[in-house]
């Protein structure tokens, strides 16, 4: 079983963003270590990623609506943890991404 890592602060302030996104099925999926998306190679992570999270790999998933989760696999207080660092829109998900 894989652990989330996210504050009560953010999923706070995505729970408005969710809905209608098919999330909850994709955090199911995560919660049983189904690896959801697609990788992103590390030298495409963007530096922003890197440094404020100090990760080695990340995924991002499609979601409706131009949505984009993006999260991390690391070892949390010895536990396999999916840690969610960003939901963003397609706009923002290009900023960071620079496309």
């Amino acid at each position: 079983m894989l652990e989330l890592l996210l504050t009560v602060r953010q999923w706070l302030a995505l729970i408005p963003t969710l809905k209608g996104l098919g999330f909850s099925a994709r955090i199911h999926n995560l919660k049983n270590d189904v690896v959801v998306g697609e990788k992103i190679k590390y030298e495409k992570i963007p530096r922003y990623y890197k440094k404020r999270h100090d990760i080695g790999n990340a995924f991002h998933v499609y979601l409706p609506k131009g949505m984009r989760l993006i999260y991390s696999i690391t070892n949390y207080q010895g536990k396999k943890t999916a840690f969610l660092m960003e939901l963003a829109d397609h706009k923002k998900y290009e900023q960071r991404f620079k496309y």
